[in-house]
């Protein structure tokens, strides 16, 4: 019941994990017999992160540094290979799929940067023997971090409860099945002993640092087994992911855009990837940020991704209750999904900053996302799904660009028209990177570029015309240029 989300585990903590450090054995003592100088615990998704081989932790005023996986509970290091779960995922469009596929490519928007390496689940984590040291301060060296909660692809007949606002947003809530995964250093996982359990990151432990597992037959490497402080010579299996797949609460919104905007992920296609994936984790955010406030919870009872739906022209958002199995949160977001999606229009509104800050939408539990949140963006989106409006771009971020451009284009040498005007249509941006012009025309980063007035005009006169969204006019000077430039 448990692990169907039937039963909350708040009163069942199941989910714990601990980093075993081993004491030294007592002379005379039985092999059976292992005693620990400490066993501290941490939730799974927080343990792939600071329990991972090859992390640095401090417990008790003495630095020690994760060597391995280990469980008095689960000895057995090879029977959780065994138990290794397929996986694979597209950095790009948030695919998902516990599966083996045949690909090469993603299916969804068609990256060949998949991750393909299977996952396996710690039982606990050890550190080596005896190698406990007085903690003088400093960073913590890291072996990677857990990615946001990932919902497979869903199918596209789900049992939608609602489909409000012009049909632009269906709503389904259930429990459902999610996946975080800690990919290693590099994305390159892990590789693990199955005799003696120690693991470190398939890329090396850190800069300088020569590797002590080999999963190369013909060169293997003798370490040290971390509990007990002997030689081991057993070939290394891998690499691996370290992940954990959990059953919990989920609200799904799948978004239905209207032309013309269009949230196109892939780099092939007429939009801007990297604006619309901040869009889309910007939303995300603001959505969560803003259910908390209508439910009076804590910010860190919700979280949320996104992920491409089974149509290359919708995306499904989805908020989870970060409690395994569920609290109920996201059934009460679904039944005041307007309150919330109203709540969060003003968190994105009612902030002066350039893109985002900590009156808005930072917090620590998305510190890795700071670079990729823009209120600009998710303030486009969700008026679009709230009421059809198509996004227009704001005067004063427009100036901004186009003075940077310009600026850049003229140390360049090249002689730059801003508003300028051909045959009485207005044209943006001329530039003269020789005898020849070239003509900018700027549009929303999440609107497809339009065929209109200045589009006929250059096509009729064999004019080179560039199409360029404000994103990357003020985010990716180099991009613009080399986009300007034809290059």
């Amino acid at each position: 019941l448990i692990d169907r989300a039937i039963f909350p585990r708040y009163a069942f903590p199941t989910d714990l994990v601990a980093v075993w450090v081993p004491a030294a054995r007592a002379l005379g003592s039985q092999p059976w017999e292992r005693s620990y100088e400490y066993e501290p615990q941490r939730d799974l998704l927080i343990a792939l992160i600071e329990y991972a081989p090859g992390r640095e932790l401090t417990i008790d005023k003495k630095r020690f540094t994760s060597a391995g996986l280990y469980s008095p509970f689960q000895p057995d290091v090879q029977r959780i290979i065994d138990n290794r779960q397929a996986y694979l995922s597209c950095p790009d469009c948030n695919y998902v799929r516990l599966e083996v596929l045949p690909v090469v490519r993603c299916p969804s928007c068609g990256s060949d940067k998949l991750a393909t390496l299977p996952f396996i689940t710690p039982a606990g984590f050890t550190a080596e023997v005896g190698s406990g040291k007085e903690d003088k301060g400093g960073a913590l060296a890291s072996a990677g971090r857990a990615t946001r909660a990932q919902l497979e692809v869903s199918e596209s007949d789900l049992p939608w409860q609602t489909t409000p606002y012009g049909s632009r947003l269906r709503v389904y809530s259930a429990s459902r099945n999610l996946v975080s995964v800690n990919k290693g250093i590099q994305g390159r996982g892990f590789v693990v002993c199955p005799s003696c359990g120690r693991a470190e990151p398939a890329a090396g432990m850190r800069v300088g640092q020569r590797p002590t597992l080999s999963t190369n037959p013909g060169s293997p490497l003798v370490h040290r087994n971390p509990l007990e402080g002997t030689n081991c010579t057993e070939l290394a299996a891998g690499p691996f992911y370290l992940g954990y797949h959990f059953v919990t609460d989920v609200l799904l919104l799948r978004l239905q855009p209207s032309a013309p905007v269009q949230l196109e992920r892939s780099s092939s296609g007429p939009g801007n990837p990297r604006a619309v994936r901040s869009a889309l984790i910007t939303l995300v955010e603001a959505i969560a940020l803003g259910a908390s406030k209508v439910l009076q919870i804590e910010e860190g009872e919700l979280g949320g991704n996104w992920s491409p739906a089974a149509s290359r022209e919708e995306v499904d958002l989805f908020l989870h209750d970060l409690l395994p199995g569920g609290a109920g949160y996201t059934r009460q977001v679904a039944e005041h999904l307007d309150e919330v999606l109203q709540a969060a229009r003003e968190l994105l509104v009612h902030c002066h900053c350039d893109a985002s800050c900590e009156d808005c939408l930072r917090h620590y539990g998305n510190r890795f996302d700071h670079g990729a949140l823009d209120r600009w963006l998710g303030m486009a989106l969700v008026d679009h799904v709230l009421t059809g409006t198509t996004p227009a771009m704001d005067p004063a971020r427009m100036e901004h660009a186009l003075g940077s451009i310009k600026g850049i284009l003229e140390l360049r040498g090249e002689t730059v028209e801003v508003g300028g005007e051909r045959d009485g249509i207005p044209v943006p941006l001329i530039v003269h990177p020789g005898p020849d012009e070239v003509w900018v025309a700027f549009h929303h980063p999440l609107v497809t570029p339009p065929y209109d007035d200045l589009a006929e005009l250059a096509e009729l006169d064999v004019q080179p015309l560039v199409h360029l969204d404000t994103w990357t006019a003020r985010r990716d000077l180099p991009e613009a240029l080399a986009k300007i430039r034809g290059e």
